[in-house]
Formats: structure tokens, C-alpha cells, sequence
């Protein structure tokens, strides 16, 4: 799973990074070659607590349906690649957890409860 940074209707690459951060990326074409880099660094596993107990479909089916976009499939470094797109906080809402990242701790998941308050 790759993370972005969605900033209104664009994706651009995590503002923290050192090189090549805060960069817009395409949606409609695929990326230039170090913009796919640069979104290759920012690769993250699918946290187990959100696969765990056949989780893992739906995570896939709303990480698709969020963030699919036809040219990046057929590019050879991005071909494949989910993506999770994070606020400018660091937040993302994904079937039943909040995700929250922030670049000294990593990735943080925490199961959201559905039920009526």
C-alpha cells in the first residue's frame, strides 16, 4: 500500500519527505519516473489489524474503488499498487478503523464503532 496525501481534488507525495515531497501526482497519465519513486518509498504494508479474520476483501475492494485510476495500471512500477489517501493531519477513514500516520510513529489503527451512540 502506497500513501499519499489527498489536498482537496489532487494526490501529491507526503510533505514530510526530504526529496520530492509535497509533489502533485497525476491521476489522468501515469507519473514521470521519480514522482513513481519517490511514491514507491512511502510503501507500506496492510496492517494485520485491519486484514485480520478475512478483512482483507474489503479493505482491497475500498482501497480500489477510492483511489483506481486506469493509467497507473498500466505502468510498470505502479501497476497493482493500492493506494491510501491520508488528509494533511495524517487521516483516513477505511471500512471500520481511523488510520492516522505521522512520520515519528508510523502507522496507528484504531477500530471505529458502527453501532448508533
Amino acid at each position: 500500500m502506497l500513501i499519499l496525501v489527498r489536498r482537496g481534488d489532487e494526490l501529491v507525495t507526503p510533505p514530510w519527505l526530504d526529496e520530492g515531497g509535497g509533489v502533485v501526482v497525476p491521476t489522468d497519465f501515469a507519473p514521470s519516473r521519480k514522482v513513481a519513486r519517490t511514491m514507491l518509498r512511502c510503501a507500506l504494508p496492510l496492517p494485520r489489524a485491519i486484514t485480520a479474520n478475512g478483512g482483507i476483501d474489503r479493505i482491497i475492494a475500498e482501497l480500489e474503488s477510492r483511489n483506481a485510476f486506469a493509467a497507473w495500471e498500466k505502468d510498470a512500477m505502479l501497476g497493482g499498487e493500492l493506494i491510501l489517501d491520508l488528509d494533511e493531519q495524517g487521516r483516513s477513514r477505511l471500512t471500520d478503523f481511523a488510520l492516522t500516520y505521522d512520520q515519528f510513529s508510523g502507522l496507528r489503527v484504531e477500530r471505529v464503532d458502527r453501532r448508533p451512540g
